[in-house]
């Protein structure tokens, strides 16, 4: 029987086919009534967190872009988009640090500017909301960019003029 389906939700009577939210059943035990439009309010604390938590104790984030690295796509950026924004700001300054700390390692320059750009499509009204507080690790964030930036702006033109070398001596 539909009724006692776990994904069944009422309906209210009438032409148009609209759900009941606020249909309460009885619980299996028979105590009090279950509202079934109620949303839990627990929070869990993602696997992202976890890891910028971590490195931010330790100051070594290479955990998190290993984590960031096994997940698809579309998890990332949930992941990116459901970092909890508290009133320090805890998810949002470690996420810098982590960028900027992997920046330094001169690994994945590309999946580090991919990542923030996410992030501060997401984020960017609560950075500018925040630009006091956060300011020290946006500068050294931009620093280290354009020093990795530089890097691999060097390593294109020289392969562009190596392409350019070996296509005109022939």
């Amino acid at each position: 029987a539909p009724e006692l389906a776990p994904f069944f939700l009422p309906t209210v009577l009438g032409t148009e086919h609209r759900f009941d939210l606020e249909a309460k059943t009885e619980s299996k035990d028979g105590d009090k009534p279950i509202e079934r439009s109620r949303i839990s309010t627990a929070s869990a604390v993602s696997g992202l967190v976890r890891a910028l938590y971590r490195g931010q104790e330790t100051m070594s984030f290479a955990a998190v872009f290993d984590y960031l690295k096994e997940l698809n796509p579309s998890a990332i950026d949930l992941e990116l988009r459901t970092l909890p924004v508290d009133d320090d700001l805890r998810a949002v300054k470690a996420f810098i640090q982590a960028c900027t700390a992997h920046l330094r390692s001169k690994r994945d320059f590309e999946l580090v500017q991919a990542y923030l750009q996410v992030f501060l499509n997401v984020f960017g009204d609560i950075i500018k909301a925040n630009a006091e507080e956060l300011e020290s690790l946006l500068v050294e964030l931009r620093k280290e960019s354009k020093s990795q930036w530089s890097t691999v702006d060097g390593l294109i033109r020289y392969s562009a003029c190596m392409v350019e070398f070996m296509r005109t001596s022939k």
